[in-house]
């Protein structure tokens, strides 16, 4: 349910851009986004390096799990009208060049929405050590509101919305539970949270 929860957050915010076409989720998992697209009518598929998920996924849902580098991928000449990046570039070596990539798989008037991790936001700072984005045996890169922007920038592409939202990896209990959600709902209206939500488009193709 947590997983679906958050595809469902993510298809609202697409939603707003484009409520239809062709979707690519790159990092899937086993696909719980992609399985909630076609339920929202898109015609969606995914990209999971790992094969065991991409596996799980085509099992369990009967979608599309591309395996292949996505290099292989753009040779395929196949285009998107939108592909998400959901907590995907935090593990990239090169996110300037796989944003390039992103974009040359969109079409020319796709979008491409990122979510990723940001070390600076309130909740982060107030769940110290225990934040779940410092991950150090998987994430690479740390990201700003600033840096996450330039990157995006440097990619050509444009940025269209960016806004700060809570991540619902939180689960709090008793008292001091509400208490926390309470904050970490205010961190998130006041633009503080721990998470960047970007929606993106090319600048020119």
């Amino acid at each position: 349910m947590l997983w679906q929860k958050f595809a469902i957050d993510i298809l609202s915010d697409i939603g707003r851009y484009k409520n239809s076409g062709e979707l690519l989720d790159i990092g899937c998992g086993i696909g719980t986004l992609v399985n909630e697209a076609i339920k929202k009518g898109y015609a969606a598929s995914g990209l999971e390096i790992n094969p065991g998920g991409a596996k799980a996924g085509r099992e369990k849902y009967k979608i599309t799990i591309f395996t292949i580098p996505i290099e292989q991928l753009l040779s395929s000449k196949k285009r998107w009208d939108i592909i998400v990046l959901n907590h995907v570039l935090e593990h990239i070596a090169q996110p300037v060049q796989f944003l390039s990539d992103c974009h040359k798989l969109l079409r020319n008037d796709g979008i491409l929405y990122i979510g990723v991790p940001s070390y600076t936001g309130w909740t982060a700072i107030a769940e110290g050590k225990a934040w779940y984005g410092y991950s150090v045996d998987q994430h690479i890169w740390q990201w700003t509101h600033k840096t996450i922007r330039e990157v995006v920038n440097m990619a050509g592409l444009s940025i269209v919305n960016a806004h700060s939202k809570r991540n619902n990896h939180y689960h709090f209990g008793g008292v001091r539970g509400k208490i926390k959600r309470l904050l970490y709902r205010f961190f998130e209206i006041i633009g503080k949270s721990d998470q960047i939500i970007l929606i993106a488009k090319s600048i020119n193709k």
